[in-house]
């Protein structure tokens, strides 16, 4: 059974959060991470998929 984490993390645009999210990828092999946070905009937002590693998505 796959697992798509999904979490409502406050300031995934600071580097601490993001670095959190990459190991927890990277550990769990997750293809699929839903992340919540309605502080941002859609361009910042494409900015931290791709920081994050999800270029493709």
């Amino acid at each position: 059974m796959e697992l798509t984490p999904v979490w409502n993390c406050r300031g995934v645009g600071n580097s601490p959060t993001q670095c959190r999210v990459r190991n927890l990828t990277s550990q769990q092999k997750l293809e699929i991470v839903a992340l919540l946070e309605p502080m941002i905009n859609l361009e910042k937002a494409g900015d931290i998929r791709r920081r994050l590693g999800f270029e493709n998505m």
